[in-house]
């Protein structure tokens, strides 16, 4: 049994909230979780809730920033410098 050969590209749509992608874009941009806080009045605490809940929303299994980064780049949330 191949399943492999089974296997069918799914394209799966993921609906983020306005907070969610303001956040999304912020680490993106390479801020800190003290810097987003203070940008988007919340605490640390609930900026790193909230990052956290991000992860398993895009399915970013291992919990790396890197990871939200590529989705966000790969999702057009950002875009690369000159080309906007």
């Amino acid at each position: 049994m191949q399943l492999k050969n089974d296997l069918v590209p799914v394209k799966v749509e993921i609906e983020l909230s306005e907070k969610e992608v303001c956040l999304l874009r912020m680490v993106a941009s390479g801020l800190c979780n003290k810097e987003i806080a203070a940008s988007m009045k919340l605490s640390v605490r609930t900026v790193k809730y909230h990052t956290a809940r991000l992860h398993l929303k895009v399915g970013n299994g291992d919990h790396s920033r890197a990871g939200l980064v590529i989705f966000a780049y790969e999702h057009g949330i950002v875009k690369p410098k000159g080309r906007e």
